[in-house]
């Protein structure tokens, strides 16, 4: 395998449609660079390591390290988010009002059989 010389540089050209340019050439003046400067800059970015492993672990590292006292209060957040349920009608259980009702033309059977193979 070929080493490369970190320090030789090579001019690309690039088509892009003008609205693309148009784009481009404001988000590189929001943050003070010239367009091609900016291009540079996005195109060493993407040629690093996918920053998604990373973030994934970020995430789980902020979810895990929560204090309880955190772990509730983001349930009442996301729970004050979220519709109130409906109560059942009196006698029925969630699986009665459930059941058979699916939006498509499967039977119970197919729905259940695609669950157990989800699980």
């Amino acid at each position: 395998m070929t080493q490369l010389d970190s320090t030789e540089t090579r001019t690309v050209q690039i088509r892009l449609p003008v609205v693309i340019e148009a784009r481009l050439q404001e988000k590189a003046k929001q943050v003070g660079l010239s367009l091609v400067t900016y291009l540079e800059e996005l195109a060493e970015q993407d040629s690093v390591a996918d920053p998604m492993p990373e973030l994934l672990e970020e995430a789980i590292r902020r979810t895990t390290s929560r204090t309880t006292e955190q772990v509730l209060a983001d349930r009442e957040a996301i729970l004050k988010t979220a519709r109130r349920a409906r109560p059942l009608p009196p006698g029925k259980t969630l699986a009665d009002v459930v059941a058979g009702t699916w939006p498509g033309d499967e039977s119970d059977d197919e729905i259940r059989m695609q669950l157990e193979r989800l699980s």
